[in-house]
């Protein structure tokens, strides 16, 4: 069939452009043609001939289309030759123009036009997960924070040798709750500090002071860090992401910094959060392409099991059942999402001091408990009895969190009581795991779902092509010989190329 797409001219005045395509049956021959015409109603008009033919050859045997540009006015040949493998990795890239797709193509294609329609997929397919990129195993810090190793910089080459240094190593909290980077630094010269895996920028070779000297200060939940900005390469697994802005820690205000030994923490979140208005790494990642998907996944275990790890780039299917649910972020600051109700048995918990239904709930990995507005607290601790036994939860309801998809369905993510319920090692009285936090006026009221939640749920962060995002949730896999391997020898703690793909 044949059709002309009408275009305005660049030059002001001229002709409007006209994209004629050219399509038949046949299984090795596709054209395109853009001509410049006087008048639209006419396709090809003498005056005005042909300027460009793009011929499609459909690849033998291969899942690539091959595209070659002949001179203006050339005319088409019957042809069609195999594609050789010098060739593919660039035809890779011009595959989405082509009109003759492959399977894969067609999913991408159609997953477009469900955005475009607002019936993007709420759930992620098993044939659409991809091996992680880096796998990196998490040490669990006293079931408080999960930290991994990135690595910074670039070594110094000292003599004559020849074999390429790691880069410096410090073990970070990959936080979906806050953007910005910070680095434990030798600039940090405290006895906490002192004790810790430290970045020293004078070792690194491709390291950059920021040019004005910018001096950062962020407040947290339960502390503060203060240092300048910088830039440097950073090293997550075998991913690399070219100079990356960072804050290097100078000052930790807060009891945490002392007991619990994180280096540094990992902003995941958006760039609207963060400080200073430094790229986030995320978005350097998006930009500079260094993963086929734009997605990490988590996934917890609590002690005494250590088998714990972040996935970039993918999912690993051997610790979640499927299928992921997958949901809309409403407010690109936090991952936040809508939430239709909260109850616990029969009693709705989404309900403010107002009256008003509180609609928001943000999946946060840098924050251990659940957290609600205080009044919501308040209301939570009046439904549960108190002195609850840690060894007996079976007169206790399910929390239920109850989430809209992208079609406007609904889904439950159940919460038992021995997930909710949290005692220490000795103890035989249980406590709610919900602390008391209300988010900047802005961007709540809101329920925080922290590591609690997922241990029992496998997360998934995606960004997808960066103007969009979902979470998406499935249920925690607790494979006994997935995690063995996970936690032994697949990818040692401590080790910054420490990875492993995993074929599921």
């Amino acid at each position: 069939w044949l059709k002309c797409h009408t275009l305005q001219s660049r030059s002001r005045g001229g002709p409007p452009l006209c994209f004629y395509t050219f399509f038949t049956s046949s299984p090795t021959l596709h054209a395109m043609r853009l001509f410049q015409l006087a008048g639209v109603a006419a396709l090809v008009h003498p005056e005005h001939p042909m300027d460009h033919t793009i011929v499609l050859h459909k690849g033998l045997g291969e899942d690539h289309n091959s595209l070659e540009v002949t001179a203006a006015g050339s005319l088409l040949a019957r042809r069609a030759r195999s594609i050789g493998s010098k060739h593919r990795e660039h035809l890779t890239a011009l595959a989405q123009r082509s009109s003759l797709v492959s399977t894969r193509q067609l999913s991408h294609l159609r997953e477009h036009h469900k955005q475009l329609k607002g019936e993007k997929k709420h759930v992620l397919l098993e044939e659409d997960d991809e091996t992680p990129h880096a796998t990196l195993a998490l040490r669990n810090l006293r079931d408080a924070e999960y930290v991994g190793p990135i690595g910074v910089g670039t070594p110094k080459t000292t003599g004559d040798s020849l074999v390429e240094a790691d880069p410096q190593q410090v073990n970070v909290v990959f936080d979906t709750g806050s953007t910005n980077l910070w680095i434990a630094s030798t600039y940090c010269t405290s006895h906490t500090c002192a004790q810790r895996s430290r970045f020293d920028p004078d070792t690194s070779r491709t390291f950059t002071p920021d040019a004005d000297g910018t001096y950062l200060d962020v407040k947290f939940g339960t502390g503060e860090l203060q240092g300048y900005m910088a830039t440097d390469d950073l090293h997550v697994g075998p991913i690399t992401v070219k100079q990356q802005n960072f804050a290097m820690i100078e000052k930790e205000i807060g009891d945490v910094f002392e007991s619990i030994p994180f280096e540094g923490i990992l902003g995941l979140a958006f760039p609207a959060m963060s400080a200073g208005g430094v790229t986030p790494l995320l978005d350097n990642v998006i930009d500079q392409k260094v993963m086929a998907h734009n997605e990490f996944s988590f996934f917890f275990t609590r002690l005494p099991e250590t088998a714990s790890a972040v996935f970039f780039g993918g999912v690993d299917k051997r610790f979640y059942e499927a299928p992921i649910r997958m949901f809309p972020v409403t407010e690109p600051f936090y991952w936040t999402l809508h939430l239709e109700s909260l109850k616990l048995g029969d009693a709705k918990l989404n309900v403010g001091e107002d009256g008003k239904a509180i609609n928001r709930v943000v999946a946060d990995t840098g924050t251990t408990f659940f957290t609600a507005p205080k009044s919501v607290v308040h209301h939570l601790l009046r439904a549960l009895p108190e002195g609850a036994s840690c060894g007996d939860h079976g007169g206790l309801p399910d929390l239920v969190f109850t989430l809209r998809d992208d079609e406007g369905k609904m889904h439950d993510l159940s919460v038992p009581p021995h997930v909710y319920m949290v005692g220490d090692a000795g103890g035989s009285v249980c406590e709610p795991a919900f602390m008391p936090l209300d988010l900047p006026a802005e961007h709540g009221p809101a329920f925080l779902l922290g590591e609690v939640f997922m241990r029992h749920y496998y997360t998934v962060f995606d960004r997808r092509d960066g103007r969009s995002a979902y979470v998406g949730f499935a249920r925690a896999r607790h494979d006994k010989d997935a995690m063995l391997e996970l936690e032994g020898g697949g990818v040692p703690h401590g080790s910054v190329n420490g990875h492993q793909h995993f074929s599921g």
